[in-house]
Order: C-alpha cells, then structure tokens, then sequence
C-alpha cells in the first residue's frame, strides 16, 4: 500500500475515512495532498502582517508517504460490552474503533490491537 502511493498518484482507500478525524486528505493524489498542504502553509503566513514578504519553500516530500506517522494519542471507550480504540471522529468524542491505519506506523496500530485485546481479558477476568 506504501508503494502504491508513493509510485502512483492514485488516493488511498481506507475503510475510516470521512469517520476518522485522524487524516482529511487521503483521498487525494500524494501530489496534490502536498499542494494543499502548502496552500494552507501560505494562507496561514498571509494573515501575518509581520510576516509579510516571508518566503515559503516549496513542501519537501516524505520520504514514505503512507505509515510514516510515529506518534499518537488513542481513546479507549466501550461499545456496549466490549473495549473499542482508535481515533475521534472529526468534530465529536465518538471513538471509530480502528482495525487498520494508512498513515500509522504499523508496529502502534498492532500496539492498539493488542492493547484493546488486553484489557477484554483483563476486564473479563475481573467481572466475571
């Protein structure tokens, strides 16, 4: 999937997309997913009148464009009786119980599967 994007400009399919408030710009083509990226950059530096005359340098690109991602902060919540982990969805505090990430480094996504995974046994074991 990494090498997919990165050779193509073809966007990402992620089964939480527009669920997820984790990444907004998935769905488009690596390229233009940096485009957009600057222009936000630039429109951010314009409402600076101190910065005024400022020169932005082009966006470099990421060396891996998909699983690059090191860092994270993951709710826990229930989903009726059992323990769910992922991401808000934009704009609330609903949990979308995450199975897979395209941004996230693969080794914390298994982290957060084997996290969740922990506490059904533990929070069985003490319940029952």
């Amino acid at each position: 999937l990494a090498q997919a994007r990165a050779e193509t400009t073809a966007a990402v399919d992620c089964p939480h997309f527009e669920r997820c408030g984790g990444c907004d710009l998935l769905h488009l083509p690596y390229e233009e997913e940096r485009a957009r990226k600057r222009q936000v950059f630039v429109s951010l530096v314009a409402r600076h009148p101190e910065l005024e005359g400022a020169v932005v340098l082009p966006l470099l690109a990421a060396e891996r464009p998909l699983f690059w991602r090191t860092s994270l902060k993951v709710p826990f919540g229930w989903s009726g009786s059992r323990p769910i982990a992922g991401f808000f969805e934009p704009g609330s505090h609903r949990i979308v119980d995450l199975e897979g990430c395209a941004v996230q480094l693969p080794r914390l996504v298994d982290l957060i599967h084997r996290t969740r995974a922990l506490d059904r046994v533990l929070l069985h074991n003490h319940f029952v």
